[in-house]
């Protein structure tokens, strides 16, 4: 998934911001927001060793981001579905803030979810997904999907 220059990108449940210094030589700018402040600090840390000055940190929680609707052109929710109290609250809030017919890559958990779940869980949302094929010794579920007008809104 191709991050341009003008892009706007979330990274939904950045953590320590281990993925920032892959989007961000893509160019655009990058918001990574996480709910711990503690992994935010680590992830700060690594935004300031890096000399990146177009990722931009937000404490938030998922479920009630403070975007409004339709801001972004690119999504990454790596390792994040797992972890959420409410999977449906969840992806329709980071639906709400997706531009139409921008992409999402989204990872679930293999000891969590079937394959058929996390599926499910995509496509229950109006999105259009694809999952890649991954060797079994790769933990997650990963799916790039594309945002449409369908898509539905919190």
């Amino acid at each position: 998934m191709a991050v341009h220059n003008s892009d706007l990108t979330l990274d939904a449940g950045c953590g320590t911001g281990f993925f920032f210094e892959h989007v961000h030589k893509q160019g655009g700018h990058l918001v990574g927001v996480d709910l711990s402040k503690g992994l935010l600090r680590i992830a700060l840390a690594h935004v300031r060793q890096a000399g990146t000055r177009n990722v931009s940190l937000v404490r938030a929680d998922v479920d009630h981001l403070p975007f409004k609707e339709r801001v972004f052109d690119k999504v990454f929710a790596l390792t994040l579905l797992q972890d959420s109290s409410d999977l449906d609250v969840t992806l329709k809030e980071i639906i709400r803030t997706t531009k139409v017919d921008s992409m999402l890559a989204v990872t679930g958990l293999k000891k969590v979810f079937t394959e058929e779940r996390f599926k499910q869980a995509l496509t229950k949302e109006g999105l259009e997904i694809n999952i890649l094929l991954t060797p079994e010794q790769v933990k997650d579920f990963i799916a790039v999907c594309r945002m449409h007008v369908e898509a539905k809104i919190k």
